[in-house]
């Protein structure tokens, strides 16, 4: 990392981003198992996904496979642990022919039921079309949540209590500085405002919306489960990559999430070009805090071109600009505009933060009304004593139950929220007036 991170600073051991990600490995003890270790607790944590399996559900689990090297690594996993998996792709129309391949060949050779999700491209694209419009840094925002929305809706739909996907502390724990990528990602008010704003007006029928008070409620009210099954692992990129070519013929990709083509484009060349952003520094910085490359050879990654060689370079800018219907003229200007931040469009995060103010003050008033039941207590005689005490358990009681009346508060503001939400998307996006 350096300088271009908002936040970065020296420090002695290196700098803030590496120091924080070492204390998450420092706190993380399941990352180190190996071998016949790493076996058994994959088949504990199997056993606990089992268990919580709904009778009517033919399925143990969903996971997430976008294509690339995590999702296709934990789906093998998930097989060889005995899971019941259905695997879940969205098709945004982005899928390079690389991705389709290594899907193709991971499912055939474990017989893995595959629901994939189509968006409409005409939908997709206009979205992204209006983020371009909006100049604002994280156009990624769309395709994140059209995956959260897509696995979440499908869990519920077939009645999946676990999620296993690809997200990992070994290659992703690294934190994203803030001028790198959007701060949150399922801000349906922030896509939905640029939408109103730069959007083409096209209904919207495919798309999966999905907000953070979607993610809430499927959390904590739905009790589905988010795991990330390569963390009880210690996970080499390298030992899954080699694993992965020997057992399906995985083909692995030069970059992180290369995977797709728009966001090979979009990390390769957009964000360089356009937002001063390079997001190989974090994914490099990852890998050499955990072993797996040297500095030396993170910083001679830089050097190189994303794209390999600059004719790639030309031929995706070729591709990029007939597939979203772009002159190079409109192209060059959208380079030369000023970045717009996230920021001056409507958002869900100062809701967030009152309800998350509203929850607290809950239970610090509860805690205070302990106090003083506890305080106003006279101990005058063994009799009162306790009397005292008795009294002192029941408040306690009642602190218990008012602090769950507080978790019931927050689930009420936040299921009130998301129905607001979704009645602005389908005014919005669905074609009804405003």
């Amino acid at each position: 990392m350096d300088a271009t991170a908002q936040g970065f600073r020296l420090t002695h051991t290196g700098c803030n981003f590496c120091d924080e990600y070492q204390g998450k490995l420092d706190s993380y003890s399941s990352g180190s198992l190996q071998g016949q270790k790493a076996e058994d607790a994959l088949s504990k944590l199997a056993l606990e996904i089992k268990s919580r399996s709904a009778p009517e559900s033919k399925f143990d689990c969903i996971v997430g496979l976008s294509g690339g090297l995590d999702s296709v690594y934990s789906l093998h996993l998930a097989v060889k642990a005995g899971l019941r998996v259905l695997a879940v792709h969205m098709d945004n129309g982005w899928n390079s022919n690389l991705a389709q391949i290594n899907i193709e060949n991971l499912i055939s050779k474990t017989s893995v039921h595959l629901l994939t999700k189509v968006i409409s491209w005409p939908e997709y694209r206009d979205l992204q079309k209006a983020f371009i419009a909006a100049d604002v840094l994280d156009i990624e925002m769309i395709y994140d949540q059209a995956v959260y929305g897509t696995l979440f809706e499908t869990a519920t739909k077939y009645k999946v209590k676990t999620i296993i996907a690809g997200t990992n502390q070994a290659t992703e724990g690294f934190a994203m500085p803030l001028n790198y990528s959007y701060s949150n990602k399922l801000d349906l008010s922030n896509l939905l405002d640029i939408w109103k704003q730069f959007g083409s007006g096209r209904k919207i029928s495919t798309y999966p919306f999905y907000s953070t008070f979607d993610n809430m409620y499927d959390l904590y009210w739905k009790k589905i489960t988010w795991v990330s099954f390569l963390d009880a692992i210690d996970y080499s990129k390298d030992h899954a990559i080699e694993i992965l070519k020997n057992e399906y013929g995985f083909v692995p990709y030069p970059y992180k999430h290369y995977e797709s083509f728009f966001t090979r484009f979009y990390q390769g060349y957009i964000l360089p070009v356009k937002f001063g952003v390079d997001k190989r520094k974090v994914h490099l910085s990852n890998l050499i805090m955990t072993g797996s490359i040297t500095r030396e050879e993170g910083l001679l990654t830089l050097t190189h071109n994303p794209f390999l060689s600059e004719g790639t370079s030309e031929e995706d800018i070729a591709y990029f600009l007939k597939k979203m219907n772009y002159t190079q003229e409109e192209f060059r200007l959208y380079l030369e505009r000023p970045k717009v931040e996230h920021s001056i469009f409507r958002s869900d995060q100062d809701l967030i933060e009152k309800y998350r103010y509203w929850y607290k003050l809950a239970n610090s008033r509860i805690g205070i009304l302990r106090r003083l039941l506890v305080g106003s207590l006279s101990f005058s005689s063994h009799e009162d004593l306790s009397l005292s005490k008795a009294r002192l358990t029941s408040s306690i009681e009642q602190r218990g139950a008012l602090k769950s009346l507080g978790g019931i508060l927050f689930v009420l503001l936040t299921l009130k929220r998301r129905r607001n939400l979704h009645r602005r998307f389908r005014q919005l996006a669905l074609g009804s007036s405003d």
